[in-house]
């Protein structure tokens, strides 16, 4: 029988130490009996094997007598507090201890292992300055992709897209054909639900990017879909799930995900924020605002940035470091295309407006957004914005108050300062989803910028006390 022990080292009387008693040690141990320690620092691990002359000892097993009052055998108490444990060991971390016939052997529990692994392969990169390997779930268009892309280059760090994942084989046509920046030769793009996806290989990320789909987060989501909660919805809830597994198999060291400042309130967001800790990374997040970071589309967004815990640095990543990168436009005519008063775009759409005039008389508070051009910003607009909804954003006609329109795709692009190159060569249905379900583009280079930032400030001081060290 093998007994497996999870536990981390203490620090008892100013000394590192491995502290267990009870039955789970009698596999080993019984009170009195001797051990000798091994320190096989090149592999590791801790060695307790039992001896039975006192010559070949380095200590003995105490003894736990029952409490006064309450009935038992004494049991077997072991404290290993050693300042040599430092050599492979270090205050807090996570052990895995086997007590078995053999002795018990302690080593590096496998998430601290990871975590160690993912801290030092960002040290390497940031002293060598190797490309960054950057992964990316419901990628969509890749505008997300392709703004941590410009940020981090604007912080010093080169990049590229090793593993995308998106189900739709449209969007992931347009991804293609609009983002070769991004690839390299050997980078995965994988058209599949993410419940589908089978890991078959050992691929390590520095950089992993995933804007959680939003449909059952949404206040909206949940109304139109009946959800008590995000995670009923069979064709979302349980993304989570794959987004934790995705980041489970690729050990990046920085995650970055998004989403609707609903999402903050999930249990999905609670599992994630939880899981993510128990991984070894620090977390912050914050409402990143559209018109804030110099779009016209006054759009929140929840922003989580996750950092693999450093030994002796904090990577608690700081959101005022997060500053506008544009200066946003005075009025929304600014991004305007002028129209003809013949032209077809401009529609009286008077179902709409029979349906506000009863959605009055009802009291539900339904209003139609209309702009005329001169507004400073603009709100929300949506990913199924090309079906006109009553809730939708239209832009008045100057010819005729009875008239108007939604704006271009084009328009809707700059309303959220992106590229429209990027949803280029798809029908303006997929471009109104595309840019709808996508995110404030200047907001997020600026976002990634001062990550990148942030990564090397907190790591120069990692670096600084490594030479100290060196030189002492």
């Amino acid at each position: 029988m093998h007994i497996i022990i999870n536990t981390h080292v203490q620090e008892r009387r100013g000394k590192p130490a491995i502290w267990l008693e009870g039955k789970r040690l009698a596999n080993a141990f019984l009170p009195n009996e001797l051990y000798r320690k091994h320190l096989d620092i090149a592999n590791g691990r801790l060695r307790l094997i039992k001896v039975t002359e006192d010559t070949d000892a380095d200590g003995r097993v105490s003894v736990r007598n029952p409490r006064k009052g309450t009935i038992g055998d004494p049991k077997p108490l072991l404290e290993i507090r050693d300042e040599e444990l430092l050599k492979v060991f270090w205050v807090g971390c996570k052990l895995r201890i086997i007590v078995s016939k053999q002795g018990i052997e302690v080593t590096l529990h496998s998430g601290e292992v990871q975590r160690k692994e993912r801290a030092e392969r960002m040290q390497s990169k940031l002293a060598s300055g190797e490309t960054l390997v950057c992964g990316s779930q419901y990628t969509g268009a890749g505008i997300l992709d392709n703004a941590i892309h410009q940020g981090l280059k604007l912080s010093g760090f080169d990049s590229y897209l090793k593993v995308a994942v998106e189900s739709d084989p449209t969007y992931v046509d347009v991804f293609l054909r609009n983002q070769s920046e991004l690839l390299r030769d050997d980078s995965i793009i994988i058209n599949s639900f993410d419940r589908d996806i089978d890991f078959k290989s050992e691929c390590k990320l520095d950089v992993f990017v995933a804007g959680i789909p939003c449909t059952a987060a949404s206040k909206a989501g949940k109304t139109k879909k009946k959800l008590a909660i995000a995670e009923d919805d069979r064709s979302a809830g349980d993304c989570f799930f794959h987004t934790l597994n995705f980041v489970k198999q690729t050990q990046p060291w920085l995650v970055i995900f998004e989403n609707v400042m609903d999402y903050a309130s999930t249990a999905s967001f609670a599992v994630i924020s939880s899981v993510m800790a128990a991984w070894g990374y620090k977390m912050s997040q914050s409402c990143i605002n559209g018109n804030e970071m110099g779009a016209l589309e006054n759009r929140d967004r929840l922003s989580v940035v996750f950092i693999t815990d450093v030994d002796h640095v904090d990577m608690t990543f700081d959101f005022s470091f997060v500053v506008p990168l544009r200066e946003k436009e005075t009025s929304i005519a600014e991004v305007l295309v002028s129209l003809p008063e013949e032209s077809e775009e401009w529609k009286l759409y008077e179902y709409l407006a029979l349906k506000e005039i009863r959605d009055k008389a009802d009291n539900k508070g339904f209003k139609r957004s209309m702009y005329n051009g001169s507004e400073s910003s603009v709100t929300t607009i949506r990913r199924l914005y090309h079906k006109s909804g009553s809730c939708d954003q239209y832009l008045l006609s100057p010819y005729s108050i009875e008239y108007s329109r939604l704006f271009l795709p084009i328009e809707h692009a700059k309303l959220k300062t992106i590229p429209f190159n990027f949803v280029e060569g798809v029908c303006r249905t997929t471009q109104h989803e595309l840019l709808g379900q996508s995110v404030i583009y200047c907001a997020f280079i600026a976002l990634a910028k001062a990550i990148g930032q942030f990564i090397r400030v907190q790591t120069s001081f990692l670096f600084q006390s490594q030479k100290t060290q060196v030189a002492a």
